[in-house]
């Protein structure tokens, strides 16, 4: 009965998950998988949420650092400047997102997003298409974490 409860964590890891005492770090489904992802699953990290006590990067088996390496979802763009990590926010106000993805930094309409009618040609496109098909994912059927 136990091996059939398995959650096969060579194929879908979610220690990070499991192990943080302030729900920081959840999995989303993304639509990108095959073609941007190996898994269609994404960990997103919360910023809000986290105290980084360490837990996630002591429990993660591919010696990541979760609160870190994670794309994270920021409520304000204040907290974005004062953090090191990628991510993104919702301007509810302005009906925008701003986002920083290594040196990459945008602040797009949602519309815009939402159609897809933007053009991003950068040196680190990869990361960058990622952390967009995981945050048009959140916009689209997350939004209760934004």
């Amino acid at each position: 009965a136990e091996a059939n409860r398995c959650l096969s964590c060579s194929l879908i890891c979610n220690k990070c998950i499991d192990v943080c005492p302030n729900r920081a770090n959840v999995m989303v489904a993304t639509e990108g998988s095959g073609q941007l992802f190996k898994d269609a699953y994404q960990v997103v990290h919360i910023d809000d949420l986290c105290n980084e006590c360490g837990n996630c990067e002591t429990f993660c088996p591919y010696n990541g650092k979760p609160y870190k390496d994670k794309l994270t979802v920021f409520t304000s763009k204040d907290a974005m400047n004062h953090s090191t990590n990628n991510g993104f926010f919702i301007n509810k106000e302005k009906h925008a997102v701003v986002m920083r993805v290594g040196d990459y930094h945008a602040e797009l309409s949602l519309e815009e997003v939402n159609k897809k009618t933007f053009s991003v040609m950068v040196p680190n496109q990869d990361a960058v298409d990622k952390a967009f098909a995981v945050m048009d994912t959140i916009v689209k059927r997350y939004d209760h974490l934004i």
